[in-house]
């Protein structure tokens, strides 16, 4: 049981941190996001960790 709360613990940081991330993003204006390598339709992507780039 306890390993299954801190699972859950786990998954809701981590979803926070995800949260956070797309706001900041979000924040920024196309020429910063740009800057980055991003485009504004990769924001959810980037944040949730999902790189087509990335290789396994």
């Amino acid at each position: 049981m306890l390993a299954f709360v801190g699972k859950m613990g786990r998954a809701i940081a981590r979803r926070r941190r995800q949260q956070a991330a797309i706001r900041e993003l979000s924040a920024l204006d196309d020429r910063m996001l740009a800057d980055l390598g991003l485009r504004r339709s990769q924001i959810v992507n980037s944040a949730m960790g999902h790189d087509p780039w990335r290789r396994s």
